[in-house]
């Protein structure tokens, strides 16, 4: 997971990067890993990061919204063009 990036390709010359980064902790000192957010606009770069509190909370966020997707979906009835 060390060297793999999700990128999303928003707009022209946006992205969107997720990855694994390495932080720590003090007192004591102990190494430690993040989920990085990384928006790229153009030469500018926007950074944040996700904790295991924040990064379980998107998780459930994603499967809700591809329930919600796929019942949806199933349920659509195509609709019939009249002549």
């Amino acid at each position: 997971m060390e060297n793999q990036i999700y990128r999303i390709n928003l707009e022209n010359a946006v992205d969107l990067e997720i990855f694994v980064i390495g932080t720590n902790e003090l007192n004591p000192y102990k190494s430690t890993r993040e989920m990085a957010v990384q928006i790229i606009i153009g030469e500018k770069q926007l950074d944040g990061s996700l904790d295991l509190n924040e990064l379980d909370s998107l998780i459930k966020y994603l499967n809700d919204c591809k329930e919600y997707i796929v019942k949806y979906n199933e349920a659509s009835i195509p609709e019939i063009e009249e002549s």
